[in-house]
């Protein structure tokens, strides 16, 4: 009959309390009770490993020993078929996986883009993934079948499995986020030598990985070689620090780009925050590390490793994937967005931002759900007590900031692209107006985003236990104080209203009130900025801008004039003319500008010998700078080709002698009789 032993630590202030507890309840009972009389502290743990060390190789030469002497295989036979079990189990493996990706393969060669890209990762991951479980399967059937549970030896391959497993599904994982091997399937901006150079370092630090955990479970688990194993598993524990640390420090420099492309819209002059974080973002990721090694270590010297290791062990998973999915759904949406139409941009900005704080929210509370605290208990005490309303401000935060990411693409799409307006110097009075919507949309983008914003942190507060009844009161007070001591300002904002609604003017029209002129530049709460054409700025207060005159709507008529000689023939300078607007109404750089073609008026003066030649023509707002341009050019062109004189502008001058000789004739002509 096998001898079972339980052992029982306490540990605490009253552990001598308990103890004896325990001994007088169980006193007539096959038990016995022992305890520590202190805690042990981690330094004379240390001491007390140091001292076994020595004793390590002898418990795990004893250890052969004894399997070889008890029933069943000897360790290297068992490590043998546990390796023929893993090749069986990745040849089934290999055939599946060729056999699903064989279909895919055609596809996946011709995908381009990011969004063609992550659909291919997805598929080889799921594909992958499946392959993944199959071989577990295989491994987890062949120990059953050939090993007794409870052995030893089912204990040695168990060990193996996990082993193999462990290593083997963080190298899919990064396979997926990096797609090292094939960048037809990589969905983030990692060039193929960034995406080889994470994936190396990667391999390096899971194989490293993969034989420590293999040579500590092996120790603690099958050998049980007590203190001297603790210390030889806190020594693995230090090593896999250590190489998490060279890891993160190899990789610095392709993440912190990716960092910079997907958080910075200029990669080439980033934040400083931004900069910050490409650059330091690797001592994060060592310090928890350090703090999971730090308790695991407390834990294997003292004989309680529990769930504090593990809970920092699932959060320092959390925190390397997170980022990296979070980054990956940025780089799709940013691509989706340049390939999709402008009206539904608005959409998609709010369903990926929804998505992106869906999975931040996510990892914060399995985080929580790992450290064994629900955040939606109402049971809590002490400091947790705020963990549930801040998880519901969190979540209030994420839909009002994906509310107004949607909301600010649907807006974006009735406004114009950046590089759409030329803006610049303005040829003369006058300008393009824009759309209606357009003049609106800053406006109504102020509201909607103080309205979303002051809702948002509402909730959340409210969320957090606080009163918003009394806040809500007090804004209210404070709106007719306001109200009360600034008429004028609240006078400007209804009569820009008014303007805006009765669509007086609009961005990018000339326009001319009792305080100013110029272009519209910007419709502001209170007021509105005009760029005169000779570059001065006026910023007139709604309330005080009185009547407008809109240089820029619907069309313009732009009248031009010239002088002939009245020598030349009239007839012939109207067909010229007309000759002319017809070639212009051709010219392909004014192919739509014009409303009424160019055209004479006939003499509509004279001036003094000469004659005074009107001409016109009608186009759209903002356009007529240049054809006005053209049509010069143009007369001046074919009147010089036909022997037509413009008169120019003629000073005469007369001596004193003629002055004197004409009025003498004119008395002569006047005494003389008919």
């Amino acid at each position: 009959m096998s001898e079972t032993r339980i052992e029982i630590v306490v540990t605490g202030e009253n552990a001598e309390a308990t103890i004896d507890k325990l001994a007088s309840q169980l006193q007539n009972s096959e038990v016995a009770v022992s305890g520590l009389e202190t805690v042990a502290q981690p330094a004379d743990l240390i001491a007390a490993g140091i001292n076994a060390s020595a004793s390590l190789p002898a418990k795990v030469e004893a250890w052969f020993s004894q399997i070889g002497a008890s029933e069943g295989y000897q360790p290297l036979a068992t490590l043998a078929i546990c390796i023929a079990i893993f090749a069986l189990a990745y040849l089934v493996e290999r055939i599946v996986v060729g056999l699903l990706m064989k279909r895919k393969a055609e596809a996946a060669a011709a995908a381009s883009g990011v969004s063609q890209a992550l659909n291919s990762a997805v598929r080889w991951g799921i594909t992958h993934a499946l392959g993944l479980l199959i071989f577990y399967a295989m491994c987890a059937i062949g120990l059953n079948v050939l090993f007794d549970s409870g052995t030893e030896a089912f204990e040695l391959a168990a060990v193996a499995v996990s082993s193999v497993m462990l290593p083997r599904t963080w190298f899919l994982v990064m396979e997926i986020l990096t797609g090292s091997k094939d960048p037809h399937r990589r969905a983030n901006s990692l060039s193929d030598a960034e995406a080889s150079q994470v994936m190396r370092s990667a391999l390096f630090l899971i194989v490293f990985f993969g034989m420590t955990t293999f040579a500590r479970e092996f120790v603690i688990s099958v050998v049980d070689a007590g203190q001297s194993g603790a210390l030889f598993a806190v020594a693995t524990r230090l090593l896999d620090g250590v190489a998490t640390a060279f890891f993160f420090v190899s990789v610095r420099k392709p993440v912190g780009g990716l960092i910079i492309r997907v958080l910075s819209t200029d990669a080439d002059n980033p934040r400083p925050l931004v900069r910050l974080l490409s650059r330091f973002w690797p001592v994060f990721y060592i310090f928890v590390f350090l703090l999971q090694v730090a308790a695991e270590a407390r834990g294997y010297l003292s004989g309680t490793l529990g769930e504090d290791a593990s809970a920092l062990k699932r959060s320092f998973a959390v925190f390397v994937l997170t980022p990296f999915l979070v980054a990956s759904i940025g780089i799709w949406r940013n691509d989706m967005m340049s390939r999709v139409e402008r009206d539904k941009r608005g959409r998609i900005a709010g369903v990926f931002s929804l998505l992106e704080g869906a999975i931040t929210v996510g990892a914060a509370i399995f985080i929580l759900y790992a450290w064994n605290i629900d955040p939606f208990a109402t049971d809590l005490v002490g400091a947790k007590r705020i963990l549930p309303g801040l998880v519901s401000a969190a979540i209030v935060t994420v839909v009002g900031v994906s509310a107004w990411r949607m909301i600010s693409g649907f807006l974006d799409s009735g406004s114009p692209m950046a590089g759409e307006d030329e803006g610049g110097v303005p040829e003369g009075e006058g300008g393009v107006g824009g759309s209606r919507i357009e003049t609106v949309l800053p406006i109504l983008r102020t509201a909607l985003a103080v309205l979303i914003g002051t809702v948002t942190v509402l909730l959340a507060l409210s969320s957090l236990g606080v009163q918003i009844a009394p806040l809500l009161a007090g804004a209210g007070i404070l709106g007719l104080a306001v109200g009360f001591g600034a008429q004028k300002i609240v006078e400007d904002i209804i009569s820009g209203v008014l303007y805006l609604v009765e669509d007086a003017f609009r961005k990018g029209e000339y326009i001319e009130t009792s305080e100013g002129k110029g272009v519209v530049e910007a419709i502001m709460l209170r007021s509105v900025r005009l760029r005169h054409h000779l570059g001065a700025v006026f910023t007139v207060p709604f309330s005080s801008i009185g009547t407008v005159q809109n240089h820029s709507r619907d069309w313009v008529t732009v009248k031009l004039s010239f002088e002939v000689a009245p020598t030349q023939d009239l007839e012939k300078v109207r067909k010229l003319v007309k000759k002319i607007g017809s070639q212009l109404m051709e010219d392909p750089e004014l192919e739509g500008q014009f409303l009424a073609p160019l055209k004479s008026q006939g003499a509509v003066a004279m001036v003094g010998s000469n004659y005074k030649i009107g001409v016109k023509f009608t186009a759209k707002p903002g356009e007529q700078f240049l054809i006005r341009r053209k049509a010069l050019n143009a007369i001046q062109k074919a009147f010089s080709e036909n022997n037509i004189q413009i008169a120019a502008p003629r000073v005469v001058v007369d001596s004193v002698e003629d002055v004197q000789a004409a009025a003498a004739k004119v008395a002569t002509d006047a005494a003389t009789p008919a």
